[in-house]
């Protein structure tokens, strides 16, 4: 007669009750339709797995990733993957730490392996530890100072193997129902558990100073804890679905979420990331209580911070995502925009209007989108939206102008004669449109020339009760009594080309094009800001206070911290790497502290107090160093023969957000130039003999430059007729050759002397002979 375990049964009823009402509860309240941009890593991009099993970020600012194929090292653009090719023992890896000298494996079958300075080395206790984790599921390990090693063993506690080898427990055998938390003596937190937990359990706490002491009543039924510290004794603890906070020796529900927690971190703005095992990130905020819900219904694994802010989320079976620390909210068609392509954008005080490239406006808000088309008869592009304050009117320039009067639109007008409509202003009933060089108005539908300026016109802005003009070559006002003047004549950069005018707070913002903003002050002072918009094509700007925000064809730029007097100011470029959906921006509305940007990918959104600069200098090093296309291992100093026949040096720079944009600076020595690149790999090819440092920095794409170069010194020996010492001998052979040259001529002279004399005593002889 078989036997029924009710208490089993009721608890199995219960834990799925509470699954499901929690999941649909939760479900309801966080449904949203703008979602933040995520970046893609897989293994097209180097990735070695889709699965990822642990991450953590290194003192140096590298993020490693343990997968199921192996570890890798991410720099933001590179992965370097270790595997059992180079020396690792097993693929999988299970957990993951950062050390003194690079990152620490644990790997469940073989222990635990180290890498530092790409060499794996194995931990000398491993057999010891096999014996501990034998047919055992390990929770957690962790490495002190000490290099003591600590492994939490579910149903057997947590065991220490000190640097000489002993093993202690630092949690004994754990009881049943119950979490255990210990925070040990250098402050990081261990936990362990056994199997089967109640649907209620109790927490017990022991620190290094303090007796244990424990907490009843914790709702949680899961084996799968995560343990963050927060301060001096207080942290987060999760217990299945739900996340408590304990302080002041009590534990305070402060979450539930929809799948079990695997992962709990806290951003340095003090939010906190939660992950689940199968509905994707939480990120909740303490200040308000407001949570956020990132990558739905997708499997987390592991949750890391760069040193830039940004957000790296591993997955179980889907690579990587990143969210740059810039929080950017995307519309587009997985909002439900059924055509992404927006041409136009504009407010009022409560509504974002998007006009798209079929003839639809959207009215746009944080959570959707609704849809309206312009007219039943015309589907031609949306060129330009404007909304004019005083009458309450958004207008809606087409092939037709149409006027919108609350719901519904009627045109006012259609555009028979050529013209720019994408060149349209209003002044309270009165549009105005420009067609080449005309300046047409619209006043009660009938059409009109308003007055011809010297040169086609490219923008109209309103200056006041003025019209600004921009020209194909320089700026025109227009009063109400139809008087145009030039503005500025006298500064002959007005001569070019102007895309976009706007007024600032000091004067005028004036877009040039290709060549940058021009800034001009009440005093007609004059200041190009031309560093990193040089090439760009401006399409409109905005400025409020001391920044200008541009939409142009390469991104979304901020322009802050203008200075006039000294000439300095920052240019920061927000870009599909930080989460735009396009770099091809077609316009851009500020209301209250929001930014909202429209381009061919929808229309995008987030908050400016969170735009900022990356203020953290970017890492270089130098990871591949090849003599004659063969790798030699990476070493401060090398010396080489005069016979190479090339020397190749490879180096990255660790930097996340706008990672593809990094540029180079080197030198081969200090008393050469600094020469710039983008390229990651430099060749030198037949270096005269001598003594060389190869020095190289990194800019990221915030324009702030690395502290310290990346170094490596080399020496080309000379060949052998070339040494100091085969010269010396052979000046003191020619100088003995010639001395001995020298000597032997001297004796043929001598030995000639001397014959010649005993010539002439003969001759003088035979002479004295012949006169006796």
């Amino acid at each position: 007669m078989a036997v029924t375990n009710f208490p089993v049964i009721r608890k199995w009823i219960y834990s799925s009750a509470f699954v499901l009402i929690t999941t649909f509860i939760f479900s309801l309240v966080n449904a949203q339709s703008a979602a933040p941009f995520l970046k893609h890593f897989t293994p097209q991009q180097g990735l070695p797995s889709w699965n990822i099993t642990c991450a953590v970020r290194d003192k140096n600012g590298f993020l490693w990733w343990g997968t199921a194929n192996g570890v890798s090292r991410f720099d933001g653009l590179n992965f370097k993957t270790f595997t059992i090719k180079d020396g690792l023992e097993y693929n999988y890896i299970n957990f993951i730490q950062a050390t003194a000298n690079g990152v620490a494996l644990y790997c469940n079958d073989l222990g635990i392996l180290f890498i530092s300075n790409n060499e794996i080395i194995k931990y000398k206790y491993n057999a010891l530890l096999k014996s501990l984790t034998k047919d055992a599921r390990v929770l957690d390990f962790y490495i002190d100072k000490e290099d003591a090693v600590f492994v939490s063993i579910l149903d057997r506690g947590v065991k220490k193997i000190s640097a000489a080898g002993n093993i202690t427990d630092v949690i004994k055998t754990p009881a049943a129902n119950t979490y255990y938390v210990n925070k040990i003596c250098d402050d990081h937190l261990v936990y362990a558990i056994a199997s089967g937990p109640d649907i209620f359990s109790n927490l017990n706490y022991t620190t290094c100073e303090e007796a244990a002491f424990s907490v009843d009543s914790l709702r949680g039924f899961s084996e799968s804890i995560e343990v963050l510290k927060l301060k001096e004794n207080e942290f987060l603890l999760s217990t299945g679905i739900i996340l408590w906070k304990f302080t002041n020796r009590t534990c305070t529900e402060v979450l539930q979420t929809s799948g079990v927690i695997v992962s709990v971190i806290e951003s340095t703005d003090h939010s906190v990331w939660i992950g689940t095992d199968n509905d994707g990130v939480m990120v909740w905020n303490p200040k308000d209580g407001t949570t956020r819900h990132i990558l739905k219904g997708v499997s987390i694994a592991a949750l890391v911070q760069d040193n830039e802010g940004g957000f790296w989320i591993g997955t179980s079976q889907d690579g990587i995502y990143y969210a740059p620390k810039i929080a950017i909210f995307n519309i587009n068609k997985s909002s439900g925009l059924a055509y992404e392509a927006v041409t136009a954008i504009a407010c009022d005080s409560q509504t974002i209007y998007a006009g798209l490239n079929d003839g639809t406006v959207l009215s746009v808000n944080k959570n959707g989108c609704q849809f309206k088309a312009v007219s039943k008869e015309v589907k031609a592009p949306v060129s330009q939206l404007i909304y004019e304050g005083t009458t309450d009117k958004l207008y809606v320039a087409s092939y037709f102008t149409f006027e919108k009067k609350g719901s519904n639109y009627s045109a006012l007008t259609n555009f028979s004669n050529p013209g720019n409509q994408q060149c349209m202003l209003v002044f309270g009933d009165t549009i105005f449109y420009a067609a080449g060089k005309s300046l047409m108005q619209i006043i009660k539908g009938v059409v009109s020339k308003c007055c011809e300026f010297p040169f086609p016109v490219t923008t109209l802005t309103k200056d006041g009760q003025y019209i600004l003009a921009g020209t194909e070559s320089g700026i025109f006002t227009l009063s109400a009594s139809k008087i145009m003047h030039p503005l500025f004549p006298e500064i002959a950069m007005l001569a070019n080309n102007v895309t976009a005018v706007c007024k600032s707070q000091n004067g005028y913002c004036i877009a040039i094009e290709k060549r940058g903003i021009l800034l001009i002050n009440i005093t007609k002072d004059t200041f190009l800001i031309s560093n990193q918009l040089n090439g760009v094509f401006i399409k409109t700007m905005i400025a409020d206070s001391n920044v200008i925000w541009a939409a142009t064809n390469k991104g979304l730029f901020k322009i802050e911290h203008i200075d006039f007097k000294l000439k300095k100011y920052n240019v920061f470029r927000i870009s599909t790497g930080d989460g735009l959906g396009s770099d091809a921006t077609s316009g851009l509305v500020l209301r209250n502290d929001t930014i909202w940007v429209s381009s061919n990918k929808g229309v995008d959104y987030f908050n400016v107090s969170k735009c900022a600069a990356i203020k953290s200098p970017p890492i270089i090093y130098i990871y591949s160093i090849s003599v004659n296309d063969s790798d030699v291992l990476i070493e401060p100093y090398y010396s080489f023969n005069y016979n190479y026949k090339s020397i190749r040096i490879g180096f990255a720079a660790i930097a996340f957000r706008g990672a593809d944009e990094t540029t180079f600076g080197y030198r081969l020595n200090t008393e050469s130039d600094w020469h710039f690149t983008s390229n990651h790999e430099l060749q030198f090819l037949s270096l005269a003999p001598g003594e060389y440092q190869f020095e190289v920095f990194a800019k990221n794409s915030s324009g702030v430059w690395s502290e310290k170069p990346a170094t490596v010194n080399f020496t080309i020996h000379p060949p052998w007729w070339q040494t100091w010492w085969f010269r010396s001998a052979f000046v003191l052979f020619l100088i003995a050759t010639g001395a001995a040259i020298i000597k032997v001529r001297i004796n043929q002279i001598k030995t000639g002397e001397e014959e010649k004399t005993s010539i002439n005593k003969r001759t003088s002889a035979l002479e004295m002979k012949a006169l006796r």
